[in-house]
């Protein structure tokens, strides 16, 4: 089992999405590895629930459990019933392998070691070939998506994936001893893959890097948890103030002067001027969500139906050129989109989930006496800080790449519960919430 987690992982930067007739895609060979993985996990449930009985007492796997329960009963309100049984069923195949069988199988240091340096090469490969086939297109902005293909849909979930794995390398390499050959291997490739983000030219991975460091920071200073709550604060603060008096109006965008700028510099340029039509679109979208959310706050329109609803909720004066939306893509901010579909039950049921994990990332590097458990630790809470912060201009953790790093996290955090030597209630962590 842990040979085929090992596998999993070195595939899951190469794998592509593969439509399945109309209305179902699999990233492959990623998801059918996974599916097979939870047929094995219930398969060993049902032999030997025994030896599941300890991270069946994980206090994350009852977050979990309750967020599925929502899930369920999203179906019954869920204006798109037969997609909102395909979200729950892809969900089942990432939980059941992730959550209950790999925090079993991959335990000793050198499992993680071995996890992560599998994810690593793969990625390093992916970045390398990335660089070279973009270098035929002189590394300009409009190259980078076909630089890509097949194996990510765009160049932002390229970059997601390429700058989550930072904190991965940063641990390796202080790990290692100065001046030694793997000292240097890890330098050079930390310094090939800084080049590769700088050239993937996405604006949210810039940004997600010093977010990544600050969040590295305030968990060795054991301030995370004062730092996430004046960031509710603030984005409440945001919130009242766009909304009020109808202040969204001063960001209206004029249909015939949002672009896609086929150069860099003009591109940033209309970030600022909010004069890019990818910008432009998103606000378009977010206004409709928040008229969704507002119609049925409770239970949310279900998930995997924000595409075949939204249009019937938008502001025909925010609209842009690319509103036809013929990708089918969703609000482009994760929270907004569990809002809509779940309804704001299962938007607080996600905070509370990654809030607990975030604060359970800290405390397990500030009272542990373990290196591994520190190390997996700040790791996670690092990474995970930066999924969220990119989540918040996208919806990528419905993404093969980064629902997988999310997953995973979740899988390190249950892992750190039954095992960490120092002695934590779980009572504590939820008083600390």
């Amino acid at each position: 089992m842990r040979l085929i987690f090992y596998i999993l992982f070195a595939l899951l930067p190469l794998s592509t999405e593969l439509p399945i007739g109309d209305s179902l895609s699999l990233d492959f060979p990623f998801e059918p590895i996974l599916i097979i993985l939870s047929f094995i996990t219930i398969l060993f449930i049902c032999y030997s629930p025994k030896y599941f009985s300890a991270v069946l007492r994980s206090p994350l796997i009852l977050i979990i459990s309750i967020q599925m329960v929502w899930w369920l009963i999203n179906i019954i309100f869920s204006t798109t019933p037969l997609l909102s049984c395909k979200f729950f069923l892809a969900k089942c195949w990432y939980i059941l392998p992730f959550c209950l069988l790999l925090p079993l199988v991959i335990q000793e240091k050198k499992h993680w070691t071995i996890l992560a340096t599998c994810l690593c090469i793969s990625m390093s490969i992916m970045i390398i070939l990335a660089m070279i086939r973009h270098a035929g297109f002189q590394f300009s902005f409009v190259g980078i998506n076909k630089s890509l293909f097949p194996f990510f849909r765009n160049h932002v979930n390229y970059s997601a994936l390429l700058v989550c794995l930072f904190p991965i390398g940063y641990i390796f390499l202080k790990a290692s001893t100065p001046k030694s050959k793997l000292h240097v291997l890890i330098s050079t490739l930390l310094v090939i893959a800084f080049a590769g983000l700088i050239v993937a030219y996405s604006r949210g991975a810039w940004l997600a890097l010093p977010v990544g460091i600050l969040a590295y920071w305030l968990i060795k200073k054991g301030i995370l948890r004062i730092a996430i709550a004046f960031g509710a604060i603030a984005l409440f603060i945001a919130i009242f103030l766009i909304v009020y008096n109808q202040g969204f109006l001063n960001f209206r965008p004029k249909h015939d002067q949002t672009y896609f700028h086929e150069k860099l510099n003009e591109h940033l340029a209309a970030t600022v001027t909010l004069e890019d039509v990818s910008n432009g679109e998103r606000i378009y979208r977010w206004i409709a969500g928040a008229y969704m959310v507002a119609n049925k706050p409770l239970t949310g329109f279900g998930t995997n139906s924000f595409y075949p609803t939204y249009k019937g909720y938008t502001l025909p004066a925010y609209k842009t050129w690319v509103s036809n939306n013929p990708d089918h893509s969703t609000v482009h901010n994760y929270f907004l989109l569990t809002a809509i579909e779940q309804g704001l039950p299962g938007l607080c049921i996600f905070l509370v989930l990654i809030i607990y994990m975030l604060i359970y990332c800290q405390k397990v590097y500030i009272h542990s006496s373990n290196p591994l458990h520190k190390q997996l630790a700040i790791v996670s809470g690092t990474t995970l800080v930066m999924i969220l912060f990119l989540n918040f201009f996208s919806d990528l953790l419905e993404t093969d790449k980064i629902g997988g790093i999310f997953w995973l996290i979740c899988s390190v955090v249950i892992s750190l519960q039954i095992r960490a030597k120092f002695s934590e209630s779980s009572n504590t962590i939820t008083n600390d919430i």
